[in-house]
């Protein structure tokens, strides 16, 4: 296996466990927030590049306007 991928794969299991776990809910917005990026760093390294960008424009970004507000 590629060691991208696992570490990429382990990133993302952790933060979803963190954002499911956490109580306060900056920190779970920010936990979702990578795991999110980490999805498109998946798909990007699939070579899926449409829905890399799409996942990072509109679940990313979402999540971190969302944070703001």
């Amino acid at each position: 296996m590629d060691a991208a991928f696992v570490t990429i794969a382990a990133l993302i299991v952790i933060s979803a466990l963190a954002a499911m776990t956490l109580r306060i809910l900056v920190h779970c917005a920010l936990c979702l927030t990578m795991t999110f990026a980490g999805l498109a760093a998946l798909y990007l390294k699939l070579n899926a590049q449409f829905v890399g960008l799409a996942q990072v424009l509109v679940y990313v970004g979402a999540v971190a306007i969302l944070i703001v507000f």
